[in-house]
Formats: structure tokens, sequence, C-alpha cells
């Protein structure tokens, strides 16, 4: 049982964001999961979801289940090497893998630490090396830094917005511009997921550029660039938009008049291109070609 003391600037916090900001690797759905299976006190008393701590309260966790952790970790998939530096490490993610841990659950950084040990200390805990994300079900390149120079310089870069990062979308609807800008503002909805508002409303900056790569009868072949990195920044504005992606179960349209053309058992979005200044001051770019799943769905809609 792990045991953490409430401080005094962590007065008056929610027991479930607490946990979250003391243990990262979980997600707060998980922390209220664990709250509502009793295995979270404080001062040795079942705890509620949304209790708030005093100064001094003492959290206790409760050991989650071995068995539940193995099952998982025995699920996970392997990732593919696209490129290896001294500094850096270019890889693909397949859909289906969490980038980091979460909800116990081993992502791509736990397969890239015991692979390259190294790794350890650069970075966050619990997603040594990791630098960005794409989320399970979104696949392709991912840059993952080796050493503690290179996280600081690539961290950097992303910043300073000047890490390129380019995605293949397929979405509903047939866009009638060969490119546009999105410049929707996002905020964290009510029901947990991220929502993209006109420009003059409460929330933060973002900017997604696109240009048509291929039309189809009520779809578009996109090639994604966003400026700015913001929690699912491109699932969110393509809805806002009006031209969601295919396969995605979060970011759709309630009505969805067109029918989904492929059962992917993913989402349409593939993590194409990466590109930034290696520590020579070099510019590179590395490529991930599109899944074979992706390739076969376009086939069926010529």
């Amino acid at each position: 049982m792990s045991i953490i003391k409430v401080k005094k600037e962590d007065k008056d916090k929610r027991l479930d964001k607490f946990l979250i900001e003391k243990i990262p690797r979980h997600s707060r759905n998980y922390w209220q999961k664990q709250i509502r299976a009793g295995l979270v006190l404080v001062d040795n008393k079942r705890a509620k979801v949304h209790e708030f701590l005093k100064e001094n309260n003492k959290v206790s966790i409760k050991q989650e289940s071995k068995k539940i952790n193995n099952k998982k970790n025995k699920t996970q998939r392997k990732y593919n090497l696209l490129h290896e530096d001294k500094n850096y490490l270019i890889v693909e993610k397949p859909a289906g893998m969490l980038t980091h841990q979460t909800g116990g659950e081993n992502g791509l950084a736990d397969a890239l630490l015991k692979d390259y040990p190294e790794i350890e200390g650069v970075g966050d805990e619990y997603r040594w090396g990791i630098v960005h994300r794409l989320d399970r079900d979104v696949s392709g390149v991912l840059l993952v830094a080796r050493t503690k120079i290179f996280f600081k310089h690539i961290k950097k870069q992303f910043k300073e917005r000047k890490v390129k990062k380019n995605y293949l979308a397929l979405v509903y609807g047939e866009i009638q511009k060969d490119e546009d800008d999105i410049k929707f503002v996002i905020a964290r909805a009510k029901e947990g997921k991220m929502a993209a508002r006109p420009e003059e409303s409460e929330g933060k900056e973002a900017t997604t550029h696109f240009d048509v790569l291929n039309h189809y009868k009520n779809y578009t072949y996109l090639c994604v660039q966003i400026l700015t990195g913001r929690t699912h920044q491109i699932r969110a504005h393509m809805l806002a938009y009006n031209h969601p992606i295919v396969g995605d179960n979060i970011y759709h349209l309630r009505k969805q008049k067109i029918k989904t053309p492929c059962e992917l058992g993913r989402i349409f979005l593939h993590s194409h291109i990466i590109g930034f200044k290696n520590l020579k001051g070099e510019r590179v770019e590395y490529e991930s070609k599109l899944p074979v799943e992706l390739k076969n769905c376009l086939k069926k809609l010529k």
C-alpha cells in the first residue's frame, strides 16, 4: 500500500485530480474507478471521487491486482523502428497501442524502455523519451528522445512550433476547397472530450491546415498539418468543420447520414511525416507509409 501525505499546496484539491498529479501514469477515469472500488482511502476511510482534501490528510492507495496488469500487458503490440540515431529514435506506433502507460496498461514507452534502457531519466517519469503522443487508435511516425540534451533541444522546437507534423486522414463529406485553415479554439467540454469553438470563445489557440489529396463520392482524402499541438486537435477541428474523420467513435456527428466505407476498427488518421532540426542544425524529415488496412479502404472507394 502506498501512502501520500497531503501538503499545504495541495489542500482543497479534489481527490481524483490530486491522484492524477501525483501519479500521472494513470488516467482520471482509472483513478475514479479505483476510488469507487474502495482501493483509495483518505485517513483510512473509504473515499469519494469528488472528495476535497485537507492539509495533512493521508491518502492510501491499495495495490492493483497483478493478474489484471499481466493480462493487459500480454496484449501489447510491438512498434516498428524506422530510424536510429544516437540522440533519438524514429518509430512507427501501430493503431491500438497506447503511447505511454495509462490505467495500468503498458504502452509504447514501456516497450522502448526495455529495448533502450538508457532512455530512463530522459523526460518525464513513466513516459521516458516521449516528446509527443499519438492517440491509441492513431498509427504512424513518432519521435523519441534518447538523451537529455536532445529532449531539451526538441521540446524547444515544439514550443516554438518549428516541428513539422503531417497526417493523412479520410473524412466524411466532399470538401469543395483545395485547402483551408481551421482556427477554432479548443477547450475541454463537460463530457470530458475536447471541443472546438469560434476564435472569440474561451479556450486554447489551435491551428490546423489541410490540403485535399483526393475526392471520392461522399468522402475526402486529406493531408493535414497541425501548427499547434492540442489534445485531439485534428479530430475536434474536423468535427467542428463538419467533416469528421472516418472511424472516429468520439468526435462524430450524432446523425451521420453517410455510411462508414470500411470496417476498420480504428480511426482513419495516420501520422505521416515528422520534420525537425537535429543537434547539428540540419533539417531532417521521416515518413511513415499508410498502413495496409487504410490503403485497402481507399481502394474500395475508387
